[in-house]
């Protein structure tokens, strides 16, 4: 509930993975995780390949954030991303099924994008003179951790 996710920003976090995937719905009388993350001055990352989440909803969420900085693009990307359309997770076969990742029962299994084509459904659903900014997610990622990546020349270690 946002009630929970009020109390987690209160106790120190900071960020939300994959706005809107597994989270509960905004309601018109309760905004549920997701409106709460939308509302939140957290760092908020979301997928942007048309499956996971609807062109027009990141656009909503992109309008709606109070500081745009926060919000960053995940990829969720998986092997087939340059490689075989098949693989296995945890003893489960994951596969490429009419641009979806999905595993033996059909259910979404990780995402078959980039980082730069993911970028893509952002131009598509914003105007032109709304200031909008998405970002790539190492920045943020060290930032988040306390890294002084990215102001120095070396990457922090995986």
């Amino acid at each position: 509930t946002s009630a929970h996710v009020s109390n987690a920003l209160a106790e120190g976090a900071t960020c939300f993975t994959h706005l809107y995937n597994a989270m509960s719905p905004m309601l018109n009388r309760a905004a549920g995780v997701t409106g709460a993350c939308i509302n939140s001055t957290a760092y908020a990352g979301i997928i942007c390949d048309g499956i996971h989440v609807a062109d027009e909803m990141v656009a909503l969420a992109l309008r709606a954030r109070p500081h745009p900085d926060t919000t960053f693009l995940v990829s969720d990307a998986m092997p087939t991303v340059g490689g075989s359309d098949r693989f296995s997770l945890y003893g489960d076969e994951i596969h490429l099924e009419n641009g979806r990742l999905v595993n033996s029962e059909g259910s979404l299994a990780g995402a078959h994008i980039t980082h730069r084509a993911a970028g893509l459904p952002i131009a598509r659903c914003t105007p032109q003179n709304h200031q909008l900014r998405v970002r790539a997610p190492r920045p943020h990622q060290g930032r988040r951790i306390g890294s002084a990546w990215p102001h120095s020349n070396q990457e922090p270690n995986a």
